[in-house]
């Protein structure tokens, strides 16, 4: 039997007709993939670029907001996105009430190659940013224990301001009549009575590191005058470190004690500081200090208690007072500062008629991508 191997013609223009339709679609498909491709590239450029304006910008916040619109404008021109290339950029800040955040918008016409074919010209591209910058913190009073310490930080008492905030990273226990312009916040339980107003509210916060301006040990300190014995006594019966006999005002300086210091006076001023390895006790009917040295105007290195300890009856004073090791036990009544703090391990506060206005203390936190 002799085969047939001839093909029908007909067969062979079928074919031809299917390799050309699946050749269109397949050039179809590696069209739109190159034109795809060059969208998503253009969106990781336009992401890119606003991410760094959104950085650069922020840098200005909250001081200026004019110099922050012109840096994230000038830094999305550097990397190719500006009027002069059709693209649109669009910067608002402050952004959602928050004076140290920005929002930055690029928007660009992306055109087609491929797409061209069949009758599309562009697609709208965009990427968004926002950054912020954590604002410096005003705290007044700074708990700082852990594991959630019983009544890490106690405030008892009655007519009470403080201006700035209040935190502990423990638990809170307040009973008086406490006005905080600022906010009061705790990482563990809180038990809050009487007739307070706090304008920036009261909630649970994440734990907070203890503010770096006020990381300072006694070595730190340039000390004016020292006592290596087992107590300095400044006041009565110590009138060695005033400015004369009979004299109410201390000579100016840094007094560092090795041990223990007391101040014990009826009236007593000047513009000091003071340091111990032990404890520091203030007993005053009216005393008036400044800080002499950074804005400090106690530091105690003791993890007792009552490492710095007040029993007064007027008590004014500019800068901080600190005891990162141990509590702070402030009594009596008329605490008046206009800038200061009370920074400690514990502080416990059973006083009247106080006044404190915060210093600011706090560092801005570094620039970062929230959205």
């Amino acid at each position: 039997m002799v085969k047939n191997n001839a093909r029908n013609p007909g067969e062979s223009g079928q074919m031809l007709i299917l390799f050309v339709l699946g050749l269109g679609v397949l050039l179809g498909m590696v069209a739109m993939s190159v034109d795809v491709g060059l969208i998503l590239h253009e969106r990781r450029s336009q992401q890119n670029a606003a991410d760094a304006a959104a950085l650069a910008a922020v840098a200005d916040l909250p001081e200026s907001p004019s110099l922050a619109i012109a840096a994230a404008k000038k830094w999305a021109q550097n990397n190719g996105y500006g009027p002069s290339g059709g693209a649109t950029v669009t910067v608002n800040t402050p952004y959602q009430g928050n004076p140290g955040a920005v929002e930055v918008i690029i928007e660009e016409d992306q055109p087609f190659i491929f797409g061209l074919v069949v009758g599309l010209d562009s697609v709208g591209v965009h990427a968004r940013a926002v950054a912020e910058v954590e604002p410096p913190r005003d705290f007044a009073i700074f708990a700082n224990a852990g594991g959630c310490e019983a009544d890490a930080l106690n405030i008892q008492g009655s007519t009470s301001t403080i201006d700035g905030e209040i935190h502990t990273n423990s638990e809170l226990k307040i009973n008086s009549d406490l006005y905080v312009d600022g906010a009061v916040t705790h990482v563990c339980d809180a038990a809050v009575s009487g007739a307070n107003t706090f304008t920036g509210g009261i909630y649970q916060e994440d734990e907070i590191n203890w503010p770096a301006i006020a990381n300072y040990t006694y070595s730190d300190f340039p000390c004016t005058f020292t006592e290596t014995g087992s107590k300095m006594k400044i006041g009565a019966g110590g009138s060695q470190y005033l400015l004369n006999p009979g004299s109410k005002t201390l000579k100016p300086g840094v007094y560092c004690a090795e041990g223990d210091l007391d101040v014990v006076a009826s009236t007593l001023s000047g513009n000091v500081t003071f340091v111990a390895k032990g404890t520091i006790s203030f007993s005053c009917s009216s005393c008036d200090f400044d800080a002499y040295w950074n804005d400090v105007l106690a530091l105690s290195e003791s993890s007792d208690k009552g490492a710095i300890s007040f029993s007064v009856s007027t008590f004014n004073f500019q800068g901080l007072i600190l005891a990162p090791n141990g509590g702070i036990s402030a009594n009596g009544s008329g605490f008046f500062s206009d800038a200061g703090g009370f920074l400690a391990n514990t502080v416990s506060i059973s006083a009247s008629d106080i006044n404190i206005t915060a210093m600011e203390i706090g560092k801005e936190g570094p620039p970062r991508l929230v959205e």
